[in-house]
């Protein structure tokens, strides 16, 4: 692989990664779970700005702006939810989505370590 392809690999990994954090943040928004959607925001501003320094070191140092691939959109939320309003979820329904929402984020994480 050439340097620009290992940067774009990273770079297209971590913009995706910010998109996982705003999912999982609106979910947990949507759940009532304000703690859990305020980590994942924390999460999603960090990532964000450290693809920033990311970008600015490529450009700084291999004099070339940061091309990614196509990024695809994550599908954290269930398309079931978008007929709901927060109000109807009960709390095993909140149980549920809890579990099933950190299985993906671990699983999300561990496949960015073994990117890594």
């Amino acid at each position: 692989m050439t340097v620009e392809e290992i940067y774009t690999k990273l770079g297209t990994h971590m913009k995706e990664g910010t998109l996982y954090h705003h999912e999982f943040a609106k979910a947990y928004e949507f759940l009532g779970l304000r703690g859990y959607a305020e980590c994942q925001l924390y999460h999603y501003f960090e990532e964000q700005a450290a693809y920033c320094r990311f970008s600015q070191h490529f450009a700084k140092h291999w004099f070339k702006l940061l091309k990614l691939d196509e990024i695809p959109h994550p599908t954290i939320i269930p398309d079931s939810w978008y007929k709901y309003n927060s109000q109807a979820v009960d709390t095993g329904t909140k149980r549920n989505a809890i579990k099933e929402l950190m299985t993906k984020w671990i699983a999300w994480e561990k496949s960015t370590k073994k990117l890594y």
